[in-house]
């Protein structure tokens, strides 16, 4: 048995696959924490458990063999600023992040915006944390990423007929510490894709 003193955090994740529950239990507290446990327990009703992922306090759902939505517990922060996103709470609590993986997003895209859904998968594109749409422009080494690198700032990427500037690598979504509105909205998200994952291997 491995002597458990000695394991990092990310060997001891790894080792005892912890289900998310406990984490939201833990870290988060007030309407957060509610949101967050009434999200997993949507999740499991669309039988998209959340699983253990390959990093620390990090949870895989997948549908069709592929992730469909990601959930992270960030606590990495610098004064407020985590990896692209900014928490002026005090004292930078955790934070829980929302990742839907939308791969066939372009099959449903008049269905997006017919209920107005196209600002909420904007609005929260990742953007590259050394960019001027990243809240730590400026900083000589934000977090989350090594300064100099030569991808920086992003690349310019199309979506839903609107260009998004400063990407980080491919498009993704993260929605940092989602109210009610902008879980219903991922809700609504996660029921399309995997409507358009179904017609798909039909």
């Amino acid at each position: 048995m491995a002597d458990m003193k000695n394991l990092t955090l990310l060997q001891e994740q790894r080792l005892n696959k912890p289900p998310v529950d406990g984490f939201i239990d833990e870290y988060l507290d007030g309407d957060l924490k509610k949101t967050a446990a009434d999200f997993v327990n949507w999740l499991r009703a669309m039988k998209l458990t959340p699983k253990w992922g390959s990093s620390i306090n990090t949870w895989n759902a997948f549908y069709k063999s592929k992730s469909i939505v990601s959930l992270r517990i960030d606590m990495w922060h610098t004064e407020g600023h985590h990896r692209g996103y900014y928490d002026a709470r005090p004292g930078s609590p955790p934070c829980f992040v929302v990742i839907p993986r939308l791969n066939d997003m372009e099959r449903y895209r008049e269905a997006i915006f017919d209920v107005g859904l196209q600002d909420l998968i904007w609005d929260n594109a990742n953007s590259c944390v050394y960019s001027e749409r990243s809240p730590s422009y400026g900083m000589a080494k934000a977090p989350g990423c090594s300064p100099g690198k030569p991808c920086a700032p992003g690349r310019d990427l199309t979506v839903l007929g609107r260009a998004i500037k400063h990407n980080c690598g491919c498009f993704l979504i993260m929605v940092w510490n989602p109210d009610e509105t902008k879980i219903d909205g991922v809700k609504k998200l996660l029921e399309m894709e995997k409507k358009a994952r179904d017609k798909s291997n039909i």
